[in-house]
């Protein structure tokens, strides 16, 4: 057997993995994941630790005792639950008492994963991008007026791209289990078995996690059809005072060959040993604040006790993905668009009310303390003439901390004598979060100095800019960009002190 972690997939490598994967959050939304983004319930259930042989009996299943939990079944990609797709099972126990105060299982419908390990998927997601040029040129060229093809070719198109990726990145040998896999029509989730596909560790052994149905799971009522189909089925399954409940168990590894830990394509075939009950009673889950809260639950493989850890290349990226996941979704994420959406649309009063009291905000031109300074001063800026175009990307945040890079243009004056010139200017933002309100309590800006003053000042700011180039030759004790930011956060001050008296 063997007991050790497999080989680390290069950092690159995992980093190239997390970036495919996280690229659903170019767009803005709550409810987006990076992975299987569309939910279908989150359900309170309970998990009851079974009497398990020695040397399983480890982490949570170390004890007989029954522990809170949150189940959220899931699609793979479709957002459309009448196509073929991978579902998924996600479960969260509680645990009071522990450092890690939670065990996630993260379970599919289908036993195998379509790339072997980190490697595979890594090639899998650069030939995505090239097909997903191929397939927009062959769309196009189907909406050609001239093109003697129907458009209703374009679902077959698309077909034949995607069957010529997988088979490209399977090859002759495991293209068949790659169409199994995207290929799923599952008809009820609630007696649908679910598979980690991947390895973890349990204890001194390596296993992967097998949840089953019961017989009583399936369902009652005539099959319901429509694109929101299994979030239907549940609800009418609960509605009618049913239970649902499934068995957890573990295939252990015996055969490094057969059951490799590198080659998720492969199924493991051998003995299912039962370790707990999962056990789901009736309940509401359709009620906007139990969906909602749903939605801002995170559900990751890597939020595990020390003696269930995943192990394999795949699970390592996995591990990177799933993080970068939950800072784009954190709730702090979110209060940053919702910051920046004011910011767009001139209503400074809800930017302020995105601040702590004691806020704390530092640019090239203010260095401010209080919710009301900070206030007053995007209050100017939002009313300033003309406006102010932004747009912001890369938004990220955790329990303590966010990031987060906007541009701005708009019109600069620096005196009444002077011209207006146009501004386009490139921020880093910095944000630490106030632990119980959740509000902003400091911002830090930067940007590159010499690209806004140049645009700011004109020829003057060019001219400026190639002296402070020379000082350490010609002129070493002018210290231009030193003296330069002062000047600016003196007029921004004024400016700012001008507004406050009414002037």
């Amino acid at each position: 057997m063997n007991d050790r972690t497999a080989e680390s997939a290069p950092l690159s490598l995992v980093d190239r993995i997390a970036a495919g994967m996280g690229a659903v959050h170019g767009r803005v939304g709550l409810h987006l994941r990076g992975q299987h983004p569309k939910g279908h319930a989150v359900l309170q259930a309970t998990v009851q630790v079974l009497e398990v042989p020695a040397g399983l009996g480890v982490g949570v299943f170390a004890a007989p005792v029954t522990y809170s939990a949150y189940v959220r079944f899931s699609n793979g990609i479709q957002a459309d639950d009448r196509l073929p797709d991978a579902r998924g099972l996600a479960i969260r126990m509680l645990l009071p008492g522990t450092p890690a105060r939670e065990q996630h299982f993260v379970l599919a419908s289908s036993p195998i994963f379509f790339a072997k390990n980190a490697a595979d998927f890594a090639r899998f997601l650069a030939l995505k991008q090239q097909h997903s040029r191929q397939l927009t040129r062959a769309l196009l060229d189907l909406s050609d007026p001239l093109s003697a093809r129907p458009v209703a070719d374009a679902g077959a198109v698309k077909r034949q791209v995607q069957q010529q990726q997988f088979r490209e990145l399977c090859g002759p040998d495991h293209f068949p289990a790659m169409q199994g896999f995207v290929g799923q029509s599952t008809q009820s989730l609630l007696s649908c078995e679910w598979h980690s596909q991947t390895p973890y560790r349990l204890g001194t052994a390596v296993v992967k996690y097998v949840l089953q149905p019961d017989a009583s799971n399936a369902d009652a009522e005539p099959w319901i059809t429509g694109a929101s189909q299994y979030r239907d089925a549940i609800s009418a399954f609960f509605s009618a005072g049913r239970t649902a409940v499934y068995t957890l168990g573990v295939i252990v590894q015996t055969n490094e060959s057969e059951m490799p830990i590198e080659d998720a394509t492969v199924r493991w075939s051998g003995p299912i040993t039962p370790v707990a009950r999962l056990t789901i009673a009736p309940q509401d889950f359709l009620s906007p604040a139990v969906l909602q809260a749903g939605e801002r639950m995170q559900f990751s493989p890597s939020t595990t006790l020390p003696e269930h850890i995943p192990v394999g290349s795949l699970n390592e990226a996995r591990a990177v993905a799933y993080a970068q996941s939950a800072r784009v979704r954190h709730a702090n994420a979110q209060t940053i668009r919702r910051y920046f959406g004011c910011l767009a649309a001139g209503d400074y009063a809800g930017m302020i009310a995105c601040l702590a009291e004691g806020v704390e905000f530092r640019d090239l031109g203010f260095q401010l303390s209080g919710r009301d300074a900070v206030g007053l001063m995007w209050q100017m800026l939002c009313l300033r003439e003309g406006g102010i175009r932004v747009s912001v990307r890369n938004v990220a945040a955790d329990d303590v901390e966010g990031t987060a890079q906007w541009e701005c243009q708009y019109e600069f004056q620096a005196d009444a004598d002077s011209p207006k010139r146009s501004v386009h200017n490139r921020i880093s933002s910095h944000f630490r979060f106030d632990p119980v309100s959740g509000l902003i309590a400091e911002q830090r800006d930067e940007c590159d100095f010499w690209a806004w003053f140049e645009q700011a000042m004109g020829a003057k700011g060019t001219a400026l800019r190639m002296l402070d180039g020379l000082e350490d030759a010609v002129v070493p004790l002018v210290n231009v960009e030193e003296r330069l930011r002062k000047r600016v956060r003196e007029s921004a001050m004024g400016k700012l002190r001008a507004v406050l008296e009414g002037d």
